[in-house]
């Protein structure tokens, strides 16, 4: 197998021809100027462009997010890496 040379702009491409999905999510453009260091994962907080900080006023008791999720007793048992989709 030969290795193929990957360009620069390869590197920082978020588009992928075979996988339709990352057409129709497109990254927006605008993050850096809404979130700090959108790049980095966060462990406590679920920020998003309009919500910085993650949720106002919310405790996460040094839980990750999916452990806070787990702990609420408003959520299912069951975690889901995405919400399904709507009919």
């Amino acid at each position: 197998m030969v290795a193929s040379a990957v360009t620069e702009n390869e590197a920082l491409a978020t588009q992928a021809p075979y996988a339709p999905v990352t057409f129709k999510k497109r990254v927006r453009s605008d993050l850096e100027t809404k979130l700090l260091k959108p790049y980095m994962p966060r462990a406590l907080v679920a920020p998003d462009t309009d919500h910085p900080a993650g949720t106002v006023n919310h405790q996460h008791r040094d839980m990750s997010a999916p452990q806070q999720q787990a702990a609420s007793s408003r959520s299912s048992p069951f975690l889901f890496p995405f919400h399904p989709p709507t009919l």
